[in-house]
């Protein structure tokens, strides 16, 4: 037989956080307060399970109940996830608010992307990353090549990313491994390294990188992944 304060708090929850409702769209949470709501959100879990020992499951009531519990439940891991991204997300930017106003920051795959804005060459934008604790974005994933084809904004931006010709050879900043010249994600005719100074870069609005030269400014900014 579960206890009134039981009832208590699932007539509470439900209606504060099974409703459906998403989180207000305008709320700038601290990460203090995402912290401390995932704590009460911890706490009320418990409580709700120990309503799932009806005394009588065959009962319509407590069919009622029990169902009710999994949907709570579920809203509750939903919340959860979104209040983790909110945190991590609110870290991210703080990373980046020494090295950019305003930062434009994206979690993509866990990690942490600052898509620059100023217009850089390829050795400023990695500097600028650094100083960041951060570098160009190495070895693009689908995921964030994808991300980059629909990203909303201007179309047509190219930003820089970390691989550059080393000794005639393209390689990775952060791993010294080769970018391979069969790999799926050049461009038509790319790469071609034949000059002395060449570095990658992708645009946007599409999936494929590029080669081009290192030194050059148009339209080219950095992008960090930390």
């Amino acid at each position: 037989m579960f206890h009134p304060i039981f009832a208590l708090v699932l007539v509470f929850s439900f209606f504060t956080i099974s409703s459906g409702q998403p989180l207000p769209s305008g709320r700038q949470a601290t990460v203090e307060e995402a912290r401390m709501e995932q704590r009460i959100l911890a706490n009320i879990r418990p409580l709700i399970k120990q309503l799932g020992t009806c005394e009588a499951p065959t009962d319509q009531p407590c069919d009622n109940l029990s169902q009710e519990i999994r949907d709570l439940t579920k809203r509750i891991l939903v919340i959860e996830k979104s209040l983790s991204r909110q945190i991590k997300l609110a870290d991210c930017i703080a990373s980046f608010e020494n090295i950019e106003m305003n930062p434009k920051v994206h979690v993509i795959g866990g990690r942490c992307y600052l898509f620059g804005v100023e217009y850089l060459n390829w050795t400023s934008a990695q500097a600028k990353c650094r100083s960041a604790g951060a570098n160009l974005v190495t070895d693009p994933s689908e995921e964030f090549l994808y991300f980059l084809k629909w990203i909303p904004g201007r179309y047509g931006l190219y930003f820089w990313i970390g691989a550059r010709n080393t000794g005639g050879i393209l390689k990775w900043i952060t791993s010294d491994e080769v970018v391979k010249e069969n790999d799926s994600r050049w461009g038509d005719d790319d790469p071609d390294v034949d000059g002395p100074n060449q570095c990658v870069l992708v645009q946007q609005g599409a999936t494929k990188m590029y080669d081009y030269d290192c030194d050059k400014l148009f339209r080219f900014r950095p992008i960090c992944q930390l």
